[in-house]
C-alpha cells in the first residue's frame, strides 16, 4: 500500500505490485538480521518476529498474483530471513538436551534411594513415567508455535529424545555397590569352582620339583621372588650356626631361641618346636615322632580318618557381596519399566508422525493426510532410499523413529529376563540345585525333590508371578521368565551330570541312575506345564518343555544308562565326536560321566587320560 502507488504509474499492475514486495522485504532484511543477531535461542520475542516473517511470506503470494521476478526474488529473501532462526532451533534443542540430562539423573538418584519401589497405577517405577511424560510434552511443543520446523529440526529433536532413551535402558542394567558402578551381567551370577587336584596330582608336583631340573628350576625361581629385599626382614644364619642350633637341639639341650636375644631367631621355627620345653626337662624321652608330624601334616591337608564329611552347601564358592543386596523384586520393576518405555515409544513414534504430516499439510507440502496404509508405504520407500536420496527436503515423511532405543529396550528386557532366570537358580537356590542336586547321588537326592508346591522355587515363582500378572500388558514378561527358569533347571542337572568338575562336590553316577533322571525329567515337565484335570496346559508350551529337555533325556538313555565297559569303547572310537553341539555322547561327554563313576577301571581310565593331557599340554 505504500510502495505500489508510485510504481504503479511506472509499470503494469503486476509488476508493480512485485517491485513494492521486494522493495518492502529489502528494508526489512537490515534490520530483521540485527535484531536475530541478538537472540540466543527459540524466546517469545524470537517467535513473534518468526511469525511474522512467516505471514510476510504468506502476504507477498496474496499480493504480487502475476509470477514475475520480482516475486520470485521477494519471496527467497524472506526464506532466507527464516534461515537466521536456525541458530535458535539449535540453541532450543540444546536446552532441551540439558533438560533430559538433569532429569534423567535426578530420577535415578530418586529410584535408587526408593529402591526401585513401583506405583499402584501402572505397576512401573517413577523414573519411566516421569521421562516419558516430559518426552510427550516437549516434542510436540516444537509444532505448537506454530513456526515453520523443517524436517531436519524435527529428526533433531527426535534424535535426543533417543539417545536419552538409551541412556535410561543403559542405567536399568546397571547398579551401585561401594560407590562402584556395574553391569548386571547374569555370567556372574553362576558359581566359580576352582578344579580339584586329587593327591597323586599333588605328589607328581613334589617330584617334579625335587627330583627334574625344571622342576628344581621353578622352584628356585619362585624363592628368589618370595626373597625379601636387601636389608629387609630377618638376618640369614650362616651355615655354621644352622649345624650349631640343629646339633644343641639333638643332644637335648633346652633351645630358648626366643629368649637368647638372636636377631634370627624367627627364621627356624621348626628349630623352636623341635624339643618343647616339657621333653627337655624330662631328659628328652617324650620327643615327638618324625612320623607322627608328618602324619599330622598330610591330615590337615587331605583330612584325617576323625575328620567329618563336609556338606556339599559349604563346599559352595562364597557369593559376591555385592550380589547379595540385589532383590528379584527389584529387578523384576526395571523389567517392566523397559517394557512399558517400549509401548511408550511407539506412541510417542505415532504422535510425532502425526504431527509432521498435519504440518506438511499446513505448509501445503501434501494434498491431504496420509492414511495409516499410505504411511506404511512411504515409510518403507524411505527406507529403500539411502540417507542422502532421503534428505531432499521437507515434502517428505519422517519415516521410522526412535529405532535405537527400540533395540536398546529389547535387549535390556531380554537381558534382565536372563539374568533373574540365572539369579533364582544359581543365585538364591544355589544350595539346593548347585551343591544338593544329585549329591552324593541321584538317587539320594532328585530334582523331583525340589518342584513340588510350597517349596523354595516354588515360593520364588509365586512372588515373580504376583508382581507382573498384577498389570495384564507385562503377562508375556512372565513366560519368558518361566521359559528361563525351566531352561536353567535342566543346564544345571547336566551340568551336575555330565558338566564340568564343581570343585570338591564330587557326585557318583551309576547305569541304574539313568531311570532317575528320565523321572526327574518328566517332574520337570509336569511342574511347568501346569496340566488342569481337563489336560489343557496352564503353563508354558509342552512342545517348547519338551525340546529343552530332549538333551537331558538323551543322555540319559545314550550315557548314563550305558555300562562303564561300553563307555570306556565308545570313548576310544575314532568315530566318537570330541565335541559337537548337535551329538549327546562326545568325548568330552563320556569323560565326565567316567569320572563321576564309582569302579575302579572308570577311575584308572580317568587318571591316564589326565596324565596324557597333561604331558600333551606341557
Amino acid at each position: 500500500s505504500f510502495f505500489s502507488p508510485g510504481f504503479a504509474a511506472v509499470f503494469p499492475p503486476g509488476v508493480a505490485a512485485g517491485i513494492a514486495s521486494l522493495e518492502y522485504v529489502r528494508c526489512c532484511c537490515e534490520c530483521v538480521g540485527e535484531v536475530v543477531d541478538g537472540f540466543r535461542t527459540l524466546s517469545a520475542q524470537a517467535v513473534r518476529l518468526w511469525r511474522a516473517l512467516s505471514a510476510l511470506e504468506d502476504k507477498v503470494v496474496e499480493v504480487v498474483l502475476a509470477n514475475v521476478q520480482e516475486k520470485a526474488e521477494a519471496l527467497q529473501a524472506v526464506r532466507e530471513l527464516s534461515g537466521l532462526f536456525d541458530r535458535c532451533v539449535a540453541a532450543w534443542l540444546d536446552d532441551q538436551a540439558n533438560r533430559y540430562a538433569e532429569a534423567l539423573n535426578n530420577c535415578m538418584i530418586l529410584e535408587r534411594t526408593n529402591r526401585w519401589a513401583p506405583l499402584p497405577e501402572s505397576g512401573v517405577s517413577s523414573s519411566a513415567v516421569d521421562l516419558f511424560h516430559m518426552f510427550h510434552e516437549s516434542v510436540p511443543q516444537l509444532f505448537r508455535v506454530g513456526l515453520p520446523i523443517t524436517r531436519s529440526n524435527t529428526l533433531s529433536l527426535v534424535g535426543k529424545v533417543d539417545l536419552f532413551v538409551m541412556k535410561y535402558c543403559n542405567d536399568l542394567l546397571t547398579h551401585q555397590h561401594s560407590g562402584r558402578t556395574y553391569r548386571l551381567d547374569p555370567s556372574t551370577l553362576i558359581p566359580k569352582f576352582t578344579q580339584r587336584r586329587d593327591t597323586v596330582d599333588k605328589m607328581t608336583d613334589k617330584f617334579e620339583e625335587y627330583f627334574t631340573s625344571e622342576g628344581r628350576q621353578a622352584a628356585k625361581e619362585r624363592k628368589e621372588v618370595a626373597r625379601p629385599a636387601k636389608g629387609q626382614g630377618p638376618k640369614e644364619l650362616s651355615t655354621q650356626e644352622k649345624m650349631s642350633a640343629f646339633f644343641k637341639g639333638s643332644a637335648g639341650t633346652p633351645m630358648k631361641i626366643k629368649d637368647a636375644n638372636s636377631e634370627s631367631a624367627s627364621s627356624l621355627p621348626e628349630i623352636r618346636e623341635a624339643v618343647p620345653d616339657g621333653a627337655a626337662a624330662a631328659g628328652g624321652e617324650d620327643k615327638p615322632d618324625r612320623m607322627d608330624h608328618m602324619e599330622k601334616r598330610l591330615e590337615k591337608i587331605f583330612g584325617g580318618k576323625d575328620t567329618e564329611p563336609k556338606s556339599p552347601v559349604e563346599m559352595l564358592p562364597p557369593k559376591e557381596e555385592r550380589l547379595i543386596g540385589l532383590r528379584t523384586s527389584e529387578l523384576t520393576v526395571r523389567m517392566k519399566n523397559l517394557e512399558w518405555c517400549r509401548i511408550q515409544s511407539l506412541s510417542l513414534e505415532g504422535d510425532v508422525c502425526l504431527l509432521w504430516d498435519k504440518e506438511r499439510l499446513r505448509r501445503g507440502l501434501i494434498s491431504a493426510l496420509p492414511t495409516p496404509e499410505e504411511s506404511v508405504i512411504e515409510a518403507h520407500n524411505l527406507l529403500l532410499l539411502g540417507e542422502e536420496e532421503a534428505d531432499i527436503g521437507d515434502v517428505m515423511p519422517l519415516g521410522p523413529l526412535l529405532l535405537n532405543s527400540q533395540m536398546a529396550m529389547q535387549y535390556g528386557i531380554s537381558t534382565l529376563v536372563e539374568y533373574i532366570g540365572d539369579k533364582v537358580v544359581f543365585f538364591d537356590l544355589r544350595e539346593l540345585f548347585v551343591a544338593r542336586l544329585y549329591y552324593p547321588s541321584p538317587s539320594q537326592c532328585r530334582l523331583s525333590s525340589f518342584l513340588h508346591q510350597g517349596g523354595a522355587l516354588d515360593e520364588a515363582l509365586t512372588e515373580i508371578s504376583a508382581e507382573l500378572l498384577a498389570h495384564a500388558e507385562f503377562a508375556d514378561l512372565l513366560w519368558q521368565v518361566l521359559d528361563h527358569v525351566c531352561f536353567n533347571i535342566v543346564r544345571v542337572a547336566e551340568w551336575c551330570l555330565a558338566g564340568p568338575s564343581m570343585g570338591a562336590i564330587e557326585r557318583t553316577l551309576t547305569p541304574e541312575d539313568a531311570q532317575v533322571v528320565i523321572e526327574d525329567a518328566v517332574a520337570v515337565r509336569n511342574y511347568f506345564t501346569q496340566r488342569d484335570e481337563e489336560g489343557n496346559s496352564q503353563g508354558l508350551d509342552e512342545e517348547i518343555v519338551a525340546n529343552k529337555l530332549a538333551k537331558l533325556e538323551l543322555l540319559a538313555n545314550q550315557v548314563l544308562s550305558q555300562p562303564t565297559a561300553t563307555l570306556l569303547q565308545l570313548h576310544s572310537d575314532s568315530k566318537t565326536p570330541q565335541d559337537d553341539d548337535k551329538e549327546v555322547a562326545t568325548k568330552t561327554t563320556i569323560l565326565r560321566v567316567l569320572e563321576r563313576r564309582p569302579d575302579k577301571e572308570a577311575r584308572e581310565y580317568c587318571r591316564a587320560k589326565r596324565k596324557t593331557t597333561k604331558k600333551t599340554t606341557a
